[in-house]
């Protein structure tokens, strides 16, 4: 297919890939179920491992959360859309229009790397998925995965290995419309924030206590 810019060594596996299951329980031929379970796999190795030689230092917690985004429906039906393989997937009409979610067309780009991956092996099909994929590995934004909280903490430790500590100031106002004032110590300083709730106001401290230490770059 020209717009992934791959061209199969055996097309009836590209066929296998566009048969969608309504097509195939009526045209009496295999659909791309198997091979959807298959592309899953892939894309999520290849992502994986991105992830893990460019970020080394990061935890798996940031990395997870970041492999859940790049390998969502929702980013694998509009990557499928922009290559337009609806035009070429063989599916019952009733179907797309009962498919508001329109998974079936990231459910045929994981087919379709499924197939690139039995035609060619891993390291075709990981030249594909990084040009699928390279606007979104470049604009991985690390510090808008993290809450404040957290991306402080994680400093803090790597930097003193001390955490930071939080404070109770203040509660006031009635049940319903509280105001509570947290104060974070770290080494930089201590730091006031202001919340309905502590965790909120914990937050907000962290937040100050980040500006002053990243420079106001969050």
């Amino acid at each position: 297919m020209k717009k992934i810019k791959y061209e199969f060594n055996k097309p009836e596996l590209l066929e296998k890939a566009l048969t969608h299951s309504s097509f195939a329980n009526n045209g009496n031929c295999s659909s791309n179920e198997l091979l959807e379970f298959l592309g899953d796999s892939v894309i999520g190795l290849v992502v994986t491992e991105y992830l893990y030689n460019s970020f080394p230092g990061e935890t798996e917690g940031t990395l997870s959360k970041i492999k859940g985004r790049l390998c969502s429906r929702e980013l694998l039906n509009k990557k499928a859309k922009k290559i337009k393989i609806g035009d070429y997937l063989r599916i019952e009409p009733d179907k797309i229009a009962k498919d508001r979610k329109e998974n079936f067309l990231g459910n045929a780009l994981e087919a379709l790397i499924g197939a690139i991956y039995l035609d060619s092996g891993f390291e075709d099909v990981k030249r594909v998925i990084h040009n699928l994929f390279s606007s979104d590995f470049k604009n991985i934004d690390l510090k808008n995965l993290r809450d404040p909280k957290t991306l402080l903490q994680e400093m803090t430790q790597k930097k003193y290995q001390k955490i930071p500590e939080y404070r109770l100031l203040s509660e006031e106002g009635v049940a319903h419309e509280k105001t509570f004032r947290m104060e974070v110590f770290v080494p930089e300083g201590k730091f006031r924030g202001k919340g309905k709730n502590k965790k909120e106001a914990e937050t907000d401290a962290a937040k100050k206590a980040l500006r002053k230490i990243m420079g106001n770059k969050i």
